[in-house]
């Protein structure tokens, strides 16, 4: 499986790719399938039905209230990337 980073530009506006480039902040590292369709849950959508922003950065009023907000994103992705990786028992076991 691929490894990916999600990450984010202080507008809000996510990005994935290997790394998180510089001026970025990363939000989680993970199988990219998973990583993607978690993000893609918890993600606000743009207008354009492609982009995706973490909710709450760009109506922050200052960068306190927009790094609450990319620590709570950050840690719903985390932690749901986390349970996708327990494994689940087979009813029959």
């Amino acid at each position: 499986m691929t490894e990916t980073t999600a990450y984010c530009w202080r507008s809000g506006l996510i990005g994935f790719g290997e790394t998180a480039p510089e001026g970025t902040l990363p939000i989680a590292t993970g199988p990219e399938k998973k990583l993607r369709a978690i993000v893609d849950v918890l993600a606000t959508h743009c207008w354009d039905n492609r982009s995706l922003k973490v909710g709450g950065i760009a109506t922050a009023l200052d960068n306190n209230e927009a790094f609450k907000a990319l620590d709570w994103f950050t840690k719903e992705v985390k932690q749901r990337l986390a349970e996708t990786q327990r494994e689940v028992p087979h009813a029959d076991a």
